[in-house]
């Protein structure tokens, strides 16, 4: 009976104008109500929102680490202050935020800046580039908010750390403004091989423009052996995109490579406790 009437409800809201209208405006407040429960507008800053806890968590483990979209270099800046390491690349090709990553960062000869983007192959791309290193500047176009297009060097993880000789990344960051994805998959190799060990990578409103799914993400990346956690400011959770699916709203995601799962759990548990 109660099916009966569902259908009957769904049926006739499906054949009016104003019944699918409805029903749009309550599916768009119940992604909202998804995404804030995933972290969206809770905060970007590093000290609130996870990012912080979830490197120094990890910290004593890193000397290579990597960061696609370095922007202004608040993350990079943060683990150097934390520790010494052997070596950073910074990957951005925002002009704007050049200047302010190599003054920012200049007194730090282990880290280099790229003038370029990461994806999943070499090659030429148009960037929308916002003034002021702009944070929603992105490859994805349709996102960024006033961002004037130009052609731009694309790169991959994969050929900048062969290039390098690194033996592993410790730690990848990936900010790319929808573009996330494609810098995992420019970075398959080292991950097939398990040399990632930790990183984070973010999903926002661009992953649609860009045709990438978190479904898709995580199961890519549990198919070479890593883990994916939603990362929020009281801890690493299990996302369950079969429940909540695709929300397409800012989000932080940790990755984990299987065999330092249960460390990585305690190390952040660790990290929250202290005062």
């Amino acid at each position: 009976m109660i099916q009966y009437a569902l259908n009957q409800t769904r049926r006739m809201l499906a054949s009016s104008t104003a019944g699918l209208h409805f029903v749009t405006k309550l599916r768009n407040q119940c992604e909202l109500t998804i995404g804030r429960a995933h972290g969206w507008g809770v905060s970007d800053d590093p000290e609130f929102n996870g990012e912080a806890s979830w490197m120094r968590a990890v910290a004593d483990q890193l000397q290579y680490v990597v960061d696609v979209g370095a922007n202004r270099g608040e993350w990079t800046e943060l683990l150097v202050q934390q520790k010494k390491i052997k070596g950073a690349l910074l990957i951005e090709p925002s002009q704007s935020a050049l200047g302010l990553l190599r003054s920012r960062l200049s007194s730090h000869p282990e880290v280099e800046v790229i003038e370029a983007a990461a994806g999943n192959a070499p090659g030429y791309f148009s960037f929308y580039e916002e003034d002021g290193a702009g944070k929603t500047s992105s490859l994805v176009a349709g996102f960024s908010h006033d961002g004037r297009a130009r052609q731009v060097q694309v790169t991959t993880v994969d050929a900048e750390i062969e290039k390098r000789g690194w033996p592993s990344i410790d730690f990848l960051k990936i900010d790319a403004e929808g573009f996330d994805f494609r810098v995992l998959e420019g970075t398959r190799r080292l991950l097939a091989d398990g040399k990632v060990s930790y990183g984070q990578f973010e999903y926002n409103t661009p992953w649609r423009l860009a045709g990438a799914t978190l479904t898709f993400a995580i199961q890519w990346l549990q198919d070479l052996g890593y883990k994916c956690f939603l990362l929020k400011a009281d801890g690493l959770h299990t996302p369950d995109v079969a429940l909540y699916r695709e929300y397409y709203l800012y989000s932080n995601y940790a990755i984990v490579r299987n065999d330092l799962v249960e460390d990585a759990l305690q190390r952040f548990r660790s990290q929250r406790s202290l005062p």
